[in-house]
């Protein structure tokens, strides 16, 4: 069993939440090559496009039109018997 320091994911999640590289990485998923398109899904995005972030302990995922677009969680050991 490996130790999780306390506040670890706490920590690590605001920090995930708040950085700028995992927003642009995120960005980048729909990007396109023209600028009129650009220009479009920006607005799309921006109007009809919620994400929302799901947090809990060790955890955290963000959802965009009930699609999980960003994962990150703990994985426990599974015991073989």
């Amino acid at each position: 069993m490996s130790y999780i320091p306390s506040g670890f994911w706490s920590r690590l999640v605001t920090r995930i939440i708040g950085d700028e590289n995992v927003i642009r990485a995120i960005e980048c998923l729909f990007a396109s090559n023209t600028r009129a398109d650009t220009t479009r899904l920006r607005q799309i995005c921006n109007n009809q496009l919620k994400a929302e972030w799901i947090v809990w302990q060790t955890g955290l995922e963000l959802i965009i039109k009930g699609h999980s677009v960003f994962l990150l969680k703990q994985f426990f050991a599974q015991v073989c018997v």
